[in-house]
């Protein structure tokens, strides 16, 4: 390669990194902080990368504004972290080490994203189980993917029966809290920072299976900004707004919308099952429970696909037929949502962020 060529390629790489920072920086997930907090973020990403870090970087900025809601209630920012923490100490003295794998097969609740970030904590890899899977299903995966502890809703509880965990199995029940053996797990752990792990643990979201059982595909942890520059472009959130999540977290496309809320500030509506009536009343409610620029906003879809159902649209006075399906998101905007680019932009001919990002 010429030296031209390379100078051009890491100019054009450039670019693109600081077209995502404006990108993160316009949504509000990039800002002032004091030196205090920039020190705590630097630490925190160079010790458990960008998915280990993000509940930690969310708590140093947002600390008791509410993080998630969920059939449980509400918790912020500081009390999800802290349970982060706490797991992740838990499952160090549990035995696991880094390069182990942890299973997850859970609905839409709290518990599987604080398994998510305690497991990139510690340094040990995230296997995400489709909740949909048969015993048989979840056994073959397990076991090819290495599962070493299975977390699992109790209602799943059959799915899980014949998988090979080494280390055993945490049943959680999110109705009934002194039954959870994962928060009885969490609250036996530390609420301080674990050791930065020796090596970085994966995220595993499993393919669909149209060619045979599915297969495990880890995650990179993401560097630069060009993959977050890419999103904020597609789905124009903002910091510390409100996001109703429709999508299983357990998919790439509904981790990816929790963690942007996470990283914005934003208080993230997760329910266990997809209904299309109660997403539209969350989201509402996610809209009048927030700030007063929630309060005097308006629904904003973010990821439509699928069966229809009718409301209200509050903001205009009339019924309309709205398509939702299962993958779905909304972000709760004010009253003039900020454009995804400046007037000057030329919007039609700007070239895909994130199609420019892969040919780099």
């Amino acid at each position: 390669m010429s030296v031209a060529v390379e100078v051009r390629r890491i100019a054009w790489r450039a670019s693109l990194e600081a077209r995502g920072l404006r990108a993160a920086v316009r949504s509000g997930m990039l800002g002032l902080e004091s030196p205090g907090t920039l020190r705590g973020i630097a630490g925190a990403l160079r010790g458990y990368g960008a998915f280990g870090s993000a509940s930690r970087i969310a708590a140093l900025r947002h600390g008791d504004l509410p993080a998630i809601v969920d059939d449980r209630g509400e918790l912020t920012f500081k009390e999800l972290d802290e349970r982060v923490n706490r797991l992740a100490n838990a499952l160090t003295a549990k035995g696991l080490r880094p390069g182990a794998s942890v299973g997850v097969l859970c609905r839409n609740h709290r518990q599987l994203l604080i398994v998510g970030f305690a497991v990139a904590r510690a340094g040990l890899n995230v296997i995400m189980l489709n909740t949909s899977f048969s015993a048989r299903q979840c056994a073959e995966v397990a076991r090819r993917e290495g599962v070493d502890v299975l977390v699992h809703d109790r209602e799943l509880a059959d799915a899980a029966s014949d998988v090979p965990a080494a280390l055993g199995k945490l049943s959680v029940a999110l109705d009934d809290p002194h039954a959870d053996e994962l928060d009885l797990l969490i609250a036996e752990g530390s609420a301080t920072l674990p050791p930065a792990p020796t090596s970085a643990g994966r995220i595993v979201i499993l393919t669909s299976g149209t060619t045979g059982t599915p297969k495990g595909a880890p995650r990179e942890d993401a560097r630069g900004f060009v993959g977050v520059g890419a999103m904020l472009e597609r789905m124009p959130m903002l910091a510390r707004e409100a996001t109703v999540a429709a999508p299983p977290l357990f998919h790439g496309t509904g981790l990816l919308i929790a963690l942007l809320s996470i990283g914005l500030g934003s208080k993230l509506v997760l329910r266990r099952r997809f209904d299309a009536a109660r997403w539209i009343t969350a989201a509402g409610r996610g809209r009048d429970q927030h700030d007063e620029r929630a309060r005097r906003g308006r629904l904003q879809p973010l990821r439509i696909h699928g069966s229809r159902a009718r409301h209200d649209d509050d903001t205009r006075g009339h019924t309309s037929r709205t398509d939702l399906g299962r993958e779905a998101a909304a972000r709760v905007a004010g009253p003039r949502p900020r454009r995804a680019w400046p007037r000057s932009a030329p919007r039609p001919s700007r070239p895909d962020l994130r199609r420019d990002a892969l040919a780099v």
